[in-house]
């Protein structure tokens, strides 16, 4: 069974943005505390007022896995 902390960030692997309402669909009892254990395990992360729905009036945020740069070659 897949911990709340394992099912965020599954959501967020693909560096992509997400809202928050996408952690509240995983039932997630507090899924800012588990954002911060994921940081704590050494992921980078970013986030800002979610753009991706109208109907937040400016409260929500969305998050991402800042995507690591490529190495020049």
């Amino acid at each position: 069974m897949n911990t709340q902390k394992q099912k965020i960030a599954e959501i967020l692997s693909d560096q992509a943005w997400h809202c928050v309402n996408e952690f509240i669909d995983t039932y997630c009892v507090d899924y800012r505390r588990r954002l911060v254990d994921i940081k704590r395990d050494g992921l980078e992360m970013e986030s800002k007022t979610c753009e991706l729905h109208n109907f937040h009036r400016g409260g929500s945020k969305m998050w991402r896995i800042v995507p690591k740069q490529e190495a020049l070659i």
